[in-house]
């Protein structure tokens, strides 16, 4: 992995941070995280010959119906992306000191 890609990577993971709070639903999870990651990893989210929203997944055998995103290769869709909300902790969790 280059160096470059390491920075940009560690860059789009402190904005990801940054912003998770305000990915409340599915539409700015997608525009605030899942998008911007898509770029990163050189991929135009405007093509639909690189990234098919809302996919069929039956070209996977572990996503038997639709999935949230499919990068593809010669159009074709070969990986698919499923993605949940997941709650991040506010806080640390609390440290637990020896008695």
């Amino acid at each position: 992995m280059s160096e470059e890609f390491k920075d940009q990577l560690l860059t789009h993971a402190k904005k990801a941070i940054a912003r998770v709070d305000r990915a409340q639903n599915e539409e700015a999870t997608k525009q605030f995280l899942i998008i911007p990651f898509f770029q990163l990893l050189g991929y135009d989210p405007l093509d639909p010959d690189e990234i098919i929203p809302e996919a069929d997944a039956s070209f996977s055998d572990k996503f038997k119906n639709r999935v949230d995103y499919a990068i593809c290769k010669e159009q074709e869709p070969v990986i698919p992306i499923q993605f949940i909300d997941v709650p991040m902790p506010r806080q640390p969790p609390p440290t637990t000191g020896s008695r």
